[in-house]
């Protein structure tokens, strides 16, 4: 007890002189809670000066250790309530960044995402007796740039499953432009902000990393279209193709600019008949291939399919027992492999159809997946889910030379952050949180708890959803000091997903 009241008093005592001493105090700091690397990001933060008219000061923005950017204060009343705006370009942590073409936007992008920990601070000028609001802290998720995606195909199992992957697993976007089985198109989303109501023209893009082509007529193509979507490969950009019995149309393709990019040469129309009957076939992995095993389309991936030598794949976990993937179907060659693909899966030691296989065309990309029931994956749940994510993001972030979306290093991600560095005792303190898990983990809730220095901590507050996985909640500051503050999502089973934690400074009610 004795110790409490000595605490209490010394606080109070340091604090007295808030509004009276000479004093700089961040108020508040804006930025988002989440930015892509390389790309300039705003911070916004209000600062109030009290009696330090016609004096200064700094405030340093700092990632680490180093000091990214600075403003100089210039104060020239007394109160006055200063906005100062800072600029940090967030770096790739990885330490062999992927190398897309120069002038890429993904070159020198890296690593998996990240929450880096910023400081604001003010360095106290020597009249000052208050430090502690000198400095904020600022958490910010960083992850490498969005892979926009453009897909082509037709409302089926393997699109929907696409679908699925890519508008929850964070780090696309996606426009879609579908044929229906009369053969008319629709469209729906936007790469930044340009849709897509027919293929794309030379200009068109410019605002696409990667186009994924699946059963789309090639009479929508005008001539122009064709040679562009050719040229955009060449210049740089990504494509994967669909095939399988219920993908491509090879032969409509055949002879077209857009052979050219392909890692295969397609068969000429006259050699496909007019109906082909799907045939019967047996559902079964497909085989890695050693450049398979070694290639980052298939990273985490191959070990769950058939290897050669006959290892047997392992199995993935489904509730509280395992199994292997579910074999595949729809298997259909998509032509002969050039001499310059590499066939990274085939369809098993007695057939060397290939099932996936890639090439690299000038500047660009190009890889083929021959089945087309890969979603097969995505009916178990959560092992296989995983798996299924994982190959999608991978093909796509290869095609785009893009950093992998997932990795060996992944993990699930939350960021935190208060409404502002600093509060009154008897105030309320706003808190969000971002979270970001793997493919197949559920946020069941987001916990907070607010634990006083050297005290116990305060009974837990769930933060409610707010969307596009954003929670937020409030909490009451009952003493002076310091707080620590933790958010932590669960699953379903009270297991930790992801968390991070933050300081906070109580100060002295407004009305003491």
């Amino acid at each position: 007890m004795t110790r409490r009241l000595l605490t209490a008093c010394a606080v109070l005592l340091m604090a007295w002189p808030l509004g009276a001493a000479p004093n700089f105090q961040i108020l508040d700091v804006q930025a988002p809670l989440a930015a892509p690397q390389g790309q300039a990001v705003t911070v916004v933060v209000s600062v109030r000066a009290t009696e330090l008219a016609d004096e200064g000061g700094t405030l340093e923005l700092l990632d680490g250790e180093e000091a990214v950017d600075g403003a100089a204060l210039a104060v020239e009343k007394d109160p006055q309530v200063l906005t100062v705006r800072l600029t940090w370009r967030p770096k790739a942590a990885a330490t062999q960044p992927a190398q897309g073409p120069p002038g890429s936007r993904f070159f020198g992008a890296g690593g998996p995402p990240e929450v880096r920990k910023l400081r604001l601070h003010i360095p106290p000028e020597p009249a000052e007796s208050v430090h502690r609001d000198n400095s904020a802290d600022l958490h910010v998720l960083v992850y490498p740039p969005s892979i926009r995606v453009l897909c082509m195909d037709s409302p089926r199992g393997e699109q929907k499953a696409c679908r699925a992957i890519l508008e929850s697993a964070g780090g696309f976007q996606t426009a879609w432009l579908l044929q229906t089985p009369a053969g008319r198109l629709f469209s729906t989303g936007e790469l930044d902000g340009r849709k897509f109501l027919g293929p794309p023209g030379a200009d068109d893009l410019k605002a696409v990393d990667v186009v994924v082509l699946g059963r789309f007529d090639a009479a929508h193509f005008h001539p122009a279209q064709m040679r562009a979507l050719a040229g955009f490969v060449q210049a740089g950009g990504g494509l994967l193709v669909l095939g399988g019995a219920d993908g491509l149309n090879a032969a409509q393709y055949a002879g077209t600019p857009l052979e050219d990019v392909l890692p295969v040469r397609l068969p000429q129309a006259a050699t496909r008949p007019a109906a082909p009957a799907r045939p019967a076939q047996t559902a079964s992995l497909p085989l890695t291939t050693a450049e398979g095993a070694a290639h980052p389309m298939l990273a985490g991936v191959a070990p769950f399919l058939n290897a050669p030598g006959g290892r047997p794949p392992q199995k993935v976990a489904v509730r509280r027992d395992e199994r292997p993937l579910p074999g595949l179907t729809g298997w259909a060659p998509l032509g002969t492999v050039r001499s310059d693909a590499v066939v990274l899966a085939v369809r098993s030691a007695s057939d060397a159809a290939p099932v996936l296989v890639c090439r690299s065309v000038d500047q660009g990309r190009s890889a083929l997946l021959c089945a087309d029931s890969t979603w097969r994956w995505a009916e178990i749940d959560p092992g296989g889910q995983a798996v299924h994510a994982r190959l999608w993001q991978q093909m796509l972030a290869w095609t785009a030379h893009a950093p992998a979306a997932t990795s060996d290093e992944a993990q699930a991600l939350l960021v935190a952050r208060t409404d502002r560095p600093w509060q009154h005792v008897g105030e309320w303190v706003t808190v969000q949180a971002l979270v970001r898990p793997l493919p197949g983990q559920n946020v069941e809730k987001v916990r907070l708890v607010v634990q006083p220095e050297g005290e116990l901590a305060d009974r837990p507050v769930e933060l409610k959803p707010a969307g596009d996985g954003v929670y937020k909640g409030t909490f009451r500051v009952k003493q002076m000091g310091y707080l620590g503050i933790s958010v932590t999502a669960l699953d379903y089973m009270g297991k930790t997903i992801a968390a991070d934690a933050l300081r906070l400074w109580a100060a002295p009610s407004a009305e003491r």
